[in-house]
């Protein structure tokens, strides 16, 4: 078996033509100066499973101890938050992300929050095993790409989204995925490959809108495969409605869940506790045109739209913060890798124009969001611009390690694996733990849900309120006590909607001015 057709293997011609037919319009379709249409390289599978066997394992043995061990602070609470209860989370909901998470939820035995982190962690090796794939249809060897991936994870954007739930990883995936099987459609024909990279492609722009930024790139990957394969020279109409059918499907059950699932009796609905504080919303009972203004402003992310837009001084200080964040200066070889990538772009397209078009729109989308979003580190899609990079480093390894190198060059790849293995073993320890940093397991010890008076209300910021939620759904602990999470500046007026009610904040605030607060073990007390 091989991952690509080889020379003497018949494809099975989509739509029922024949392959010899294909191979005939394959011959006489325009490649372009010589550039390949897509990508021509097979590799059998077990010159590729054991690279990635030890991938996987490596990557398995040091970030499991590094994950968190339950619920977590911030949007990685979040996400298991609303996993846990099939909720919704902050803006646009990622509804796709957290149905899919949810599945792990219900895994008997295991803490829920922490089935959502280990599915997050076996994600992102999917992601990595696409990147040894991706390179290997490139013309890389084996060993050279199983390199490059082990590589990838020393960028610390990138292990901290491999060791933290969160929604990055899961949305890099799908892209990365849709991209694969792009490049096995223009290799092999098979529309079924086509029809799975739209629906994988849908459920990344359903769940991140800025994803819509790759859309004329993927299409034009797309056009271009299709003109290899259909008689016609052009893409069928048949063929283009089927792949627009299942790139939308994942945005209609995405519209689907928010507009179910938006209801008080949901047990974390986001909009619900954004409301209580803004007041900006129609209640979700205030009938259909109620419903859909709060579908389209939670889909839409409108919440943080003001965060869009920057002048010329913001993007030069972004892209100062980019350059950074590609050298980084706590991943010396994962800098050396990405130096390696600005030389492998030239070679990517002249092995294979889809692939050059597909990374490249990787790039650019990231770049151009960073760019338009006005906080800098925020929400910044710096995945898939790590991931193209990654990709072009190894095709320029691939000048020292080509696919059919001699026995020596073999060799030779595969001991610089190991190489890596071991430095990425022994780096480990000394990376950020970013799964520590967010774990709220002694937060909820000091807090001591148990010890408050009965129906409290306790006040406190989003990130903090989202473990107490947790203990209080998953755990059934205190379900009398009213937690809301709003900002500092807002929690005394919101006291007025508890009248002759023990209230509670979780930090003092430099609001508490006119009103008296005392101490409470970990906790302020309001003194009526």
């Amino acid at each position: 078996m091989a991952f690509g057709p080889q020379p003497n293997e018949p494809s099975g011609g989509p739509g029922g033509v024949s392959s010899n037919a294909l191979e005939r319009w394959r011959e006489h379709s325009p490649r372009g100066d010589g550039v390949e249409a897509a990508p021509t390289v097979g590799m059998p599978r077990r010159r590729v499973l054991p690279v990635l066997v030890l991938l996987v394992a490596v990557i398995v043995f040091v970030s499991v101890p590094r994950l968190p061990p339950s619920v977590c602070f911030g949007d990685a609470g979040d996400l298991q938050l609303a996993s846990t209860t099939l909720g919704i989370t902050h803006p646009p909901g990622y509804a796709g992300f957290v149905s899919l998470s949810h599945l792990a939820t219900l895994i008997p035995g295991v803490d829920p929050a922490y089935s959502v982190t280990v599915l997050c962690m076996a994600i992102g090796i999917g992601v990595l095993i696409l990147c040894v794939l991706i390179q290997v249809r490139l013309g890389v060897d084996p060993w050279a790409a199983g390199t490059i991936a082990l590589l990838l994870t020393a960028h610390p954007r990138f292990w901290m989204n491999l060791t933290t739930p969160e929604v990055y990883m899961p949305a890099l995936a799908f892209v990365t995925g849709a991209a694969y099987l792009v490049l096995k459609y223009a290799q092999g024909g098979r529309r079924r490959d086509i029809y799975i990279a739209a629906f994988l492609f849908g459920v990344a722009l359903a769940n991140r809108p800025p994803i819509l930024l790759l859309l004329p790139f993927f299409v034009t990957g797309w056009w271009l495969a299709a003109r290899r394969w259909e008689l016609s020279g052009r893409p069928s109409a048949k063929s283009f409605r089927v792949i627009l059918g299942c790139a939308a499907l994942p945005g209609l059950y995405s519209l689907g869940y928010l507009w179910i699932r938006d209801t008080p009796q949901t047990p974390y609905n986001y909009l619900e506790h954004y409301d209580a504080e803004h007041h900006e919303l129609p209640q979700s009972s205030a009938g259909w045109s109620a419903k859909l203004e709060r579908v389209t402003w939670q889909a839409s992310a409108k919440q943080f739209h003001y965060r869009v837009g920057s002048d010329w001084k913001g993007v030069r200080t972004k892209l100062r913060w980019l350059r950074i964040q590609l050298v980084a200066y706590d991943a010396l070889p994962y800098s050396i890798m990405a130096l390696l990538g600005v030389f492998g772009v030239v070679m990517v397209f002249r092995r294979c124009l889809i692939s050059g078009i597909l990374l490249c729109g990787m790039c650019i989308q990231s770049v151009l969001f960073i760019c338009m979003f006005r906080d800098v580190g925020q929400a910044a899609d710096l995945m898939p611009l790590l991931f193209a990079l990654a990709v072009f480093g190894g095709v320029t390894l691939s000048t020292l390690f080509p696919i059919n190198g001699d026995t020596r060059r073999k060799f030779l790849a595969c001991a610089l694996m190991i190489a890596i293995t071991v430095l990425t073993v022994f780096n480990v320890p000394h990376r950020s733990k970013y799964g520590a940093s967010l774990d709220a397991t002694a937060f909820l010890k000091e807090i001591d849900l148990k010890t408050f008076p009965q129906r409290s209300v306790i006040i406190s910021t989003w990130t903090e309120a989202l473990p107490m939620l947790y203990e209080q759904y998953q755990l059934g602990t205190r379900s009398d006590i009213k937690i809301i999470f709003a900002r500092p500046e807002n929690w005394l007026r919101m006291t007025a909607d508890f009248p002759s009610t023990h209230v509670f904040f979780v930090n003092k605030s430099s609001s508490f001015k006119d009103r008296e607060v005392t101490r409470f073990r970990n906790v302020w007390r309001l003194v009526e």
